[in-house]
């Protein structure tokens, strides 16, 4: 995806605090997750739009998070033709990563046999 169709994309957004979003990736319960999605870029498009370029087990391309005008979060799952594969609105705080991981990684008893692994 190039920075001028990343560009079009956000226009329609409101801004927002993208500092505050990476936040609640890095927060202690998410941080496990936020690695396993294997992000290879972040881009901050004009405080409208975050682009992950992940590389997650069952999810490998772009991805957007923006904000509607109800301060709620909106992530956008891309197809490789860069057209919307699925999209997910009005996502709270709590939901965030949830969300994502659910698409990214999250394959039932995953995440607690890779604890079991790297606990050993």
């Amino acid at each position: 995806m190039t920075v001028a169709e990343m560009e079009k994309f956000a226009e329609k957004w409101r801004t927002f605090n993208v500092k505050e979003t990476f936040h609640i990736f890095h927060i202690h319960e998410n941080l496990y997750k936020f690695a396993l999605w294997g992000v290879e870029y972040a881009r901050n498009i004009s405080d409208r739009a975050l682009f992950l370029k992940l590389n997650g087990r069952l999810y490998k391309y772009w991805i957007a998070i923006t904000v509607d005008s109800s301060d709620s979060y909106t992530v956008t799952f891309f197809k490789r033709n860069n057209t919307v594969k699925a999209k997910f609105e009005l996502i709270n705080n709590q939901q965030l990563v949830g969300v994502i991981d659910d698409l990214v990684q999250n394959i039932p008893g995953y995440l607690e046999e890779s604890a079991k692994i790297y606990a050993q």
